[in-house]
């Protein structure tokens, strides 16, 4: 009886405006913490240590490491 015809994009919005989009540590598939990625981004602005060192210290490949720096994930952490 809740269900609604939608498209992909409508079902988005409603989980944005029902608070049940899953963020950082609460998301299923989530490996790091809020701490470790402030660490992470911490570390690299400091300088001399690449995607992939960083990666191999937090157990995630080096994409997601850019992923975090660049703030296309983890953006809600500052």
């Amino acid at each position: 009886a809740h269900l609604e015809i939608g498209t992909h994009q409508d079902n988005m919005n409603d989980r944005t405006r029902d608070g049940t989009t899953q963020k950082g540590e609460a998301h299923y598939s989530s490996k790091l913490t809020e701490a470790q990625v402030k660490e992470i981004r911490r570390l690299y602005a400091v300088g001399d240590i690449s995607h992939r060192k960083l990666g191999e210290q937090f157990d995630v490949v080096h994409a997601i490491i850019g992923r975090i720096i660049r703030r296309t994930i983890w953006k809600h952490i500052q």
